[in-house]
């Protein structure tokens, strides 16, 4: 490798950071001690060309800074795959987990050691915390990740089929705030992200010269949450959280205090996004302020796309994979990383268009918000849409704004060789891709008769091509959706 890779190219400290943990990681990979994800790399050189251009447009002037959440039992594997494409640029960055670590020069921080041990104390959710410390303690760091397999300790409707690992995420959610002001302290901004999601630098770096540091944000995608006390809108974590500098300010100095008074209290909820906002409301009486559909709780060929989510800036997208990365990272760099939207989404995956139809897979055409009603009036009486996938596409057909659909076969085994046939046809006014769903088992009653379900999903194919060449161009003043939400 040519010795400019590390002196005098230009690269800022983080970008030959990550060319050295690429070069490390390969070698690790190969010699068996490494954990999974490295293999699935385009070339170092292709990306430095991409990064460098985008950080001579866009470069980190100090205002925002950057808190990637992760977990040790993650592993590390995807944190170089984040630092080397979308978040080259930033110079400064804090990565905040369950476990002290070191990543090349890049210091890992237990955001729990700020827990008080009397608050741990009894509580069994953090058994695993400390099962991690030990297997550190005695050298054998490289086992954490296997702990992931480990259930929940509570076990309800909300935490079904979770890991302690995830459980044990919401406790770092509150001293996360003051860690990250502590670390990073009098920026503008204030980014929270994990591992696996993918932000546009340059949409954040514009998007944010739009809105005012010094009014009090908590901005992200509002999901509401109605199991409460009473209904509340939350910033859903894993797309990105941003809070501005005046609300942090608030809580981790003018404040300072709230994430120890509640450490107790945090056992209650189930998840850490969900605690942030009902604390935030609770002492600060702070909404959080809807950006859908600029941030995705999706990866990209899970995105929803329609007429109301086109023109957007592609500001973020979650459970991102390598090649997810590599690939926005990718399209970025095709348009001069002038501005991601969501149509250019749709127009690097799926150039080719979408599927007809798809069986044992599943186009979330079920939705709700995105919900197409049958219109009867429009079908011949001999059709009836829930009962063959043929019907379903023709109730589809005759509703103009349906682009998607999904029939359901679902069969329930009644006693003896008997069985129950319920089928039910959807329809959306969004299109996806999805992923496969094969046929499983959803529901065991009371009398022990099994649930089967099938998803076979179809697409208005040419109906979408269409549109979108006929809503190809956008009017810029659609690029930003800033919403208020009153809860």
């Amino acid at each position: 490798m040519p010795p400019s890779l590390f002196t005098g190219s230009g690269l800022n400290k983080l970008q030959r950071v990550c060319i050295l943990l690429l070069l490390g990681g390969t070698i690790l990979y190969f010699s068996g001690t490494w954990r999974r994800g490295y293999e699935q790399t385009p070339s170092r050189d292709a990306m430095s060309e991409a990064s460098r251009s985008m950080c001579e447009l866009y470069p980190d002037t100090g205002d925002i800074a950057v808190i990637i959440k992760t977990g040790a039992q993650e592993g590390l594997q995807n944190l170089p795959t984040t630092l080397r494409t979308s978040l080259s640029c930033v110079q400064n960055f804090s990565v905040l987990s369950d476990l002290n670590q070191t990543l090349g020069d890049i210091q890992i921080h237990d955001v729990l050691s700020r827990f008080s041990r009397p608050a741990m104390k009894g509580n069994k959710e953090f058994d695993i915390y400390w099962k991690q410390q030990r297997l550190q303690a005695d050298g054998k760091e490289s086992e954490i990740p296997s702990l992931s397999s480990i259930p929940a300790i509570e076990r309800d409707w909300r935490t079904k089929g979770r890991t302690a690992g995830w459980a044990l995420d919401k406790y770092k959610w509150l001293h996360m705030l003051d860690m990250a002001w502590d670390l990073q302290p009098d920026r503008d901004w204030y980014l929270f992200v994990e591992t696996d999601t993918y932000v546009s630098w340059p949409n954040l770096k514009r998007w944010l010269q739009t809105l005012e540091s010094k009014q009090k944000y908590y901005l992200g995608l509002a999901v509401k949450k109605s199991d409460d006390r009473e209904p509340l809108y939350f910033a859903q974590g894993g797309s990105g959280i941003v809070l501005s500098g005046a609300l942090l300010r608030e809580f981790a100095v003018e404040r300072r205090g709230i994430a120890s008074k509640y450490e107790r209290r945090m056992r209650e909820w189930w998840a850490g996004d969900f605690t942030l906002a009902d604390v935030l409301y609770d002492e600060l009486g702070i909404h959080v302020t809807q950006i859908l559909p600029m941030v995705n709780q999706h990866p990209p060929r899970s995105i929803p796309l329609s007429p109301i989510a086109w023109c957007q800036a592609a500001l973020a997208m979650h459970h991102m994979k390598a090649d997810d990365f590599d690939e926005m990272f990718k399209r970025e760099h095709e348009l001069g990383f002038s501005r991601l939207l969501l149509r250019d989404v749709y127009d690097k995956i799926y150039p080719d268009g979408l599927p007809s139809e798809s069986v044992d897979w599943n186009n979330i055409a079920d939705a709700h918000e995105w919900a197409v009603p049958i219109d009867r009036n429009k079908l011949p009486l001999s059709v009836d849409p829930n009962s063959d996938f043929n019907s379903c596409r023709i109730a589809c057909e005759a509703h103009e704004d349906c682009f998607s659909f999904t029939w359901r076969n679902t069969t329930i085994n009644l006693d003896g060789p008997d069985y129950n046939y319920l089928h039910s046809c959807v329809l959306s006014g969004a299109f996806r891709l999805g992923a496969p769903k094969p046929e499983q088992a959803f529901w065991s009653n009371t009398d022990e008769r099994d649930t089967y379900r099938r998803w076979h999903s179809g697409w208005m194919r040419y109906r979408i091509s269409e549109w979108a060449k006929a809503h190809w161009e956008c009017d810029p003043s659609q690029e930003w959706a800033t919403h208020a939400i009153e809860s």
